[in-house]
């Protein structure tokens, strides 16, 4: 499995866990639904930038291959 499948990977599976809360919360059968608190979009970005950079052992250039963004993009949002 190449780096790039294993960060696709990675994508998929945080998609199924979102989209199984949101299920979970459209289910709830009372008035007044109760939301879970979603992390925001900055959060996943920093999550799915972090788990990539952990499958690239750190190596921002390929990572910024991965992520589709360049490597100024990347330390730009690294240094956030």
């Amino acid at each position: 499995m190449t780096k790039r499948e294993i960060a696709g990977r990675y994508t998929l599976e945080a998609w199924q866990r979102l989209q199984a809360r949101v299920d979970k919360i459209r289910s709830n059968s009372k008035a007044t639904l109760r939301f879970e608190k979603l992390p925001t979009l900055e959060e996943l970005e920093t999550k799915y930038i972090n788990a990539v950079m952990q499958v690239c052992n750190g190596n921002k250039v390929h990572a910024s291959h991965i992520l589709g963004i360049t490597d100024r993009t990347l330390r730009n949002r690294l240094d956030k």
